[in-house]
């Protein structure tokens, strides 16, 4: 577990638009680090689905889609710079897989 693993942070867009994330993970990859964030509305839902009902249950939801930051340094301050490479997103994830069966070894 990190130190910020399931800290609440909110994200501005182009627009200005604020977005709420779930801090799931922070991973390492050589020497850059990257956050495992999940959207505060991080379900996607079944696609015959056409509005949220608050009744809905798990069964309702297809999956959850995290998001993947590269945190960049730009003039000594901390940036988020979201990652759509596949190269780096299956690194990041081989990086997160290994760190949750580490983490699952050391548990037994």
């Amino acid at each position: 577990m990190t130190e910020h693993e399931n800290d609440m942070i909110t994200l501005l867009d182009e627009e200005g638009q604020e977005h709420h994330f779930t801090v799931e993970q922070l991973v390492v990859v050589g020497d850059q680090s990257y956050f495992i964030l999940l959207p505060e509305e991080g379900f996607i839902m079944d696609e015959e689905e056409e509005d949220y009902d608050e009744d809905m249950d798990d069964e309702d939801f297809e999956e959850v889609e995290y998001l993947v930051f590269r945190i960049e340094n730009v003039d000594g301050e901390d940036q988020l710079v979201l990652v759509d490479d596949d190269e780096e997103l299956e690194s990041v994830a081989a990086a997160w897989a290994d760190m949750e069966e580490d983490q699952d070894d050391s548990e037994d």
